[in-house]
């Protein structure tokens, strides 16, 4: 199922000038947020998961950028983003990892075993929740069906603020088959990788 590399689906994605991850994760390290290290390039948390994903063959070869951010309100509570991305675009790079419904079958295995190791300790971000709708929508679908398109067509990341600030996403996911729209997917994922609702439209 390769048909779905449409010229729209680059458009939709922010421009970065290091190009669009392909996968990102927010870490809660205790260490951060309490202020017991500094640096947050010091995390243990943030080694041992860049030394998880490194031991995947197929993810070896990617490159990373970590960031802090702070979603405190009477309080701090910082969480480290770490970004993997490819040197080609998101596209091709999703591609050369086997396509997308191979990779997003891949990676939700690979997250449910991180999930499982680390708990609350991991947080998805945007372009994680993006494979995980895909993943959400061609795993309904079944993705053997290779004669459709599937495009995305809006996504948004959405604030929650309470004691501190959570995160959820939303997308559409369009079927296509030769130019012509079938169905629409709305798929909303939670902070945590969950996807919370799931709707045909």
């Amino acid at each position: 199922m390769t048909n779905w590399l449409s010229r729209k689906l680059g458009e939709v994605f922010s421009k970065k000038p290091g190009g669009e991850p392909i996968f990102d994760f927010y870490l809660n390290d205790l260490d951060v947020v309490i202020g017991r290290i500094s640096d947050f390039r010091k995390s243990k948390l943030l080694s041992e998961i860049k030394n998880e994903i490194e031991r995947e063959t197929n993810l070896s070869k990617l490159k990373t950028q970590e960031s802090d951010h702070n979603f405190g309100y009477s309080a701090d509570w910082t969480q480290v983003l770490v970004e993997w991305f490819a040197k080609d675009d998101w596209v091709n790079a999703i591609v050369n990892l086997g396509g997308l419904a191979a990779f997003t079958r891949y990676f939700f295995s690979l997250f449910g075993k991180l999930r499982e190791k680390y708990n609350d300790k991991l947080r998805v971000g945007i372009a994680t929740a993006r494979l995980l709708a895909f993943y959400a929508v061609l795993d309904k679908e079944g993705v053997e069906n290779a004669k459709f398109s599937y495009e995305l067509i809006f996504e948004r990341e959405i604030a929650r603020q309470g004691g501190f600030e959570e995160k959820d996403f939303v997308f559409l996911i369009r079927r296509t088959i030769e130019n012509r729209d079938l169905v629409m997917f709305f798929v909303h994922v939670d902070w945590f990788g969950n996807a919370k609702h799931f709707y045909e439209i």
